[in-house]
């Protein structure tokens, strides 16, 4: 899993190109050419951007001209911020360059076997998230607790660990 995470990773760093703050950039971008990002906070609050971060983060891809920051007609305090032309061109190529990725990445699948891959991974990231989306450890908390039963009935991930009379070192799952 780390590996397929790593090579992802980086080859989708190099598709997003020099989109200001990388993938949170075009994530940012993305909920702008979409019209859902209603406010900065919003924003920050779906993708786990410190608001500082989030801040700065708007200035440069307002300074690019990828995006303005613009009034919202109900909360005169907050800002909705709004892909430009420029922005949403951007988009669309860092979109196109993302799913090349994709299919490279997915190259060794048969299209069958594509489909079922990324429902199985978007299973199991909804199901991260739906644990606690702000602190990474819960995962391991849970898979800790789950590897600790199962090593008490079934023993462990690596079958029936050997006792200090078998002369072996306990293993761990």
């Amino acid at each position: 899993m780390g590996q397929i995470h790593h090579g992802y990773l980086a080859a989708s760093v190099a598709a997003v190109g020099q989109l200001p703050g990388g993938m949170k950039g075009f994530y940012v971008l993305e909920s702008a050419v979409e019209g859902v990002a209603h406010n900065q906070i919003e924003v920050a609050r779906r993708f786990n951007i410190d608001r500082t971060v989030m801040v700065r983060l708007i200035d440069e891809m307002e300074r690019a001209g990828l995006v303005e920051r613009r009034p919202v007609p109900t909360d005169r305090r907050a800002r909705m911020i709004v892909a430009t032309e420029l922005g949403v061109g951007e988009y669309h190529r860092a979109r196109g360059a993302l799913r090349a990725v994709d299919d490279h990445v997915l190259a060794p699948l048969a299209p069958e076997d594509r489909d079922a891959f990324v429902a199985f991974a978007r299973l199991v990231s909804e199901h991260l998230v739906a644990m606690d989306p702000t602190k990474g450890a819960a995962a391991c908390v849970a898979a800790e607790a789950t590897m600790r039963a199962a090593a008490a009935t079934e023993g462990g991930a690596c079958g029936p660990a050997p006792d200090a009379a078998g002369g072996g070192p306990r293993a761990r799952g």
